[in-house]
């Protein structure tokens, strides 16, 4: 549905996985295609109807920005994301770090969302399948901002025990606010970190009309990065809040 590539006349219902399209109120889902909205008979005999939901829940992770510790084989932390749960590394849709102590994956979502759960799909492939939870397992964290221009401080998490013969690992989060999902190693052994899809159920937009927007660039001074540094102009004076177009102002 993100991707707008449903074909969905009026309403398009993420799934996980696939889709489904539904219709607005007065119109009727065209059997015929699946995808099409027609006028609803209103002659006919009229039938109760499930009163509308505030949200419907979706994968927000499909929309989020993706990032890990390191990346091997070309497998870049983006292929977490792909909407694809297979587990077949040919299909290039499994994210991989290197070998590293605390290895990492993370997502940012577009915007703060209410989390209800947060699905990991495992490799499935015979040679594989301990990778994700070896070396003492890891753990899965939702994050928000601790305030505005703040950093992202952990607001809840659940262990992520032995993979051997598990495909899909389910945390519940029972609508829990967040910005950000990361997936962490633990600090003192050394492993890698696969992942075939991260999925993020929640409901995005849930913010109070009165929430100001803010310059998300302006919290990730510590993060910035550019390819060299000449003159001292080091990449985090791009995000530090000021405009000045002025050299002498650093």
């Amino acid at each position: 549905c993100v991707a707008g590539s449903s074909g969905c006349e009026q309403l398009c219902i993420d799934l996980v996985p696939g889709f489904e399209c539904d219709c607005e109120a007065g119109y009727t889902l065209d059997k015929t295609d699946g995808t099409s909205c027609i006028i609803a008979d209103t002659d006919a005999t009229p039938t109760p109807t499930r009163a509308p939901t505030p949200s419907v829940p979706v994968n927000l992770a499909v929309s989020g920005l993706a990032t890990q510790s390191s990346t091997c084989f070309g497998a870049d932390a983006s292929r977490a994301i792909d909407d694809d749960v297979s587990s077949s590394w040919t299909r290039d849709s499994i994210s991989h770090t290197c070998s590293e102590k605390g290895a990492w994956w993370q997502v940012e979502l577009i915007e703060p969302a209410i989390v209800d759960y947060v699905e990991v799909f495992n490799r499935w492939d015979s040679c594989c399948q301990h990778y994700l939870g070896g070396h003492g397992g890891a753990q899965v964290q939702l994050l928000d901002y601790e305030n505005e221009g703040g950093e992202l401080v952990v607001v809840a998490s659940a262990e992520l025990g032995v993979s051997e013969g598990v495909e899909r690992f389910h945390f519940p989060f029972e609508q829990t606010r967040a910005s950000a999902v990361r997936i962490l190693k633990r600090q003192d052994q050394r492993g890698t970190l696969p992942i075939v899809e991260v999925v993020v159920m929640g409901q995005g937009g849930n913010l109070p009309a009165s929430t100001p927007l803010q310059n998300l660039a302006a919290a990730k001074t510590n993060t910035a990065e550019q390819s060299s540094i000449c003159f001292g102009g080091g990449p985090y004076k791009a995000v530090d809040g000021r405009t000045s177009g002025f050299w002498s102002d650093k």
